[in-house]
């Protein structure tokens, strides 16, 4: 289904062309789905965001299954202070222009002394290469591959549940290298670990490339993003990987015996994912009925709903549901027989639907008769999404139809970005179209020229693309184009 969103409606093109409209607002609908699906609800302080039972388990099944990919790639997972002394990031403030700390300063209760401050980690490459110069001694010390799985406190003045606060639950990899060019290997490394993780996991078609140098990551030699195209023509960001140079090695002094006994700065990179994960998969996959989860990534993949009526043998059912759920168990799928009394069976599976569950198992007098159970499919519509399967093939057909559910998921995104790319040939023709596609343009990439679309059409995503310019001019200014880059308003 390729989907287009239009002052705050959806459109989309179904089959044979035939037009339908979605009436929800994606800004409400993510608002309201993330506290009716039970992911995430607001604290008692603004921005505050509590995270519920359902969203921190999907948190943390995307944990795992990342921290299983890069672990395999040679990363260890390691655990640094929440807290880090002030001093470091006044250093790094005064080695970095332009950068500006968005931090809490945390002090003892009733203690005057400023030198004793601290302050909450807004990331963490302070106290990481602080410890790498303590741990590196000699070129047989490299590489160091490490992570951690935290969170980190920033100042944010607006906020999003999941998208955008000031407590961050993260991702965050760092790594130190003997030279330049194996530094650059690992951010390709990764580069590709992350964006099959994004695609083959999590279902989301991201761009990937390399910012320019007004958006690039202050401080860092080269940024390079992933950005998912929304339904209303943003642009999210869900990772980054930063080449980061020397900086921090000439900072804290992170030096190394190379093999001729000279001593020189080692070479460091850095990455990060984020919870904002769990609001892309809604933003992304969900519908007017609720979220949509991929099966790879779903903590619960399975819903097994009882229906009882006045003739049933409930007995019966309930033993039928038992050796039902051990065939599921077997065979490592997620499931969860649905207990809660919800008056009926049509508000169970809404309950279900809602919250994403790739696959809901009904068992009532007629599945027990003909030992089948009936199955509904998330990814599908309410009009062709149900199916009888033997009891005899659960395993075979689950696997089978899992495996569908979670090709379709990545089907249904990619089908909107190609739908959504915008080609404008000049700039009028752009300022039109950044509301609501990502536009493929020419441009000159000179600085001054990045500065004014900046201060024209505010903030905005420039991610180069793997295409060569085919036009001779900048479609802004007018000078010779050198790189075809995409352009998309941002969160």
């Amino acid at each position: 289904m390729c989907l287009l969103w239009q002052k705050g409606k959806a459109h989309g093109i179904l089959g044979e062309g035939v037009l339908i409209c979605m009436s929800y607002n994606l800004g409400e609908w993510y608002a309201s789905i993330i506290i009716d699906a039970e992911l995430a609800d607001y604290g008692p302080q603004k921005g505050d965001i509590v995270i519920r039972p359902y969203g921190m388990q999907l948190w943390k099944r995307i944990v795992a299954c990342f921290s299983d990919m890069i672990e395999t790639s040679g990363y260890q997972q390691t655990y640094f202070p929440l807290l880090i002394p002030k001093q470091f990031i006044d250093e790094e403030t005064k080695q970095i222009s332009g950068l500006e700390p968005r931090l809490y300063e945390a002090a003892k209760h009733g203690n005057t002394d400023q030198s004793d401050v601290s302050v909450i980690r807004p990331t963490s490459e302070t106290v990481v290469n602080y410890m790498f110069a303590k741990w590196i001694k000699s070129y047989r010390d490299l590489p160091i591959k490490i992570y951690q799985a935290s969170n980190i406190l920033r100042w944010e003045e607006v906020t999003h549940p999941f998208l955008k606060g000031r407590e961050i639950q993260w991702v965050e990899g760092h790594t130190v290298h003997a030279g330049e060019e194996e530094a650059t290997r690992e951010i390709i490394h990764m580069s590709n670990l992350i964006y099959n993780f994004f695609v083959n996991f999590l279902a989301l078609p991201v761009y990937r490339g390399e910012e320019p140098g007004l958006r690039k990551f202050i401080g860092s030699k080269k940024t390079f993003s992933f950005e998912l195209l929304l339904k209303n023509g943003k642009s999210l960001q869900l990772g980054a990987i930063y080449d980061i140079g020397q900086l921090f090695s000439k900072m804290f002094s992170v030096q190394f015996q190379n093999s001729q006994n000279n001593l020189e700065h080692a070479w460091g990179t850095n990455w990060g994912i984020g919870f904002r994960l769990v609001g892309a998969l809604a933003l992304a996959h969900g519908d007017e009925r609720g979220l949509r989860i991929p099966p790879l990534i779903a903590p619960i993949q399975i819903a097994i709903i009882p229906i009882f009526d006045r003739s049933t043998n409930q007995a019966e059912i309930i033993e039928y549901i038992g050796s039902i759920e051990k065939v599921i168990k077997d065979f490592k799928f997620r499931s969860v027989v649905s207990s809660i009394d919800f008056g009926t069976v049509k508000k169970n599976i809404v309950y279900w639907e809602k919250r994403g569950i790739p696959l809901i198992i009904m068992v009532g007098e007629k599945e027990l008769k003909s030992r089948c159970v009936t199955i509904l499919r998330r990814d599908m519509n309410v009009e062709n999404n149900s199916s009888l399967i033997s009891f005899d093939s659960i395993d075979d057909e689950i696997k089978r139809i899992l495996d569908e559910v979670q090709k379709n998921l990545l089907s249904d995104a990619m089908a909107h970005i190609q739908c959504s790319r915008y080609y404008p040939n000049n700039e009028a023709e752009f300022s039109i179209g950044l509301d609501e596609h990502w536009c493929a343009v020419d441009w000159c990439g000179l600085d001054d020229c990045e500065n004014n679309i900046k201060n024209k059409y505010g903030k905005v995503l420039k991610i180069e693309l793997d295409e060569s310019s085919t036009q001779c001019n900048c479609i802004f200014c007018g000078r010779l184009a050198s790189k075809r880059m995409l352009i998309a308003k941002t969160y």
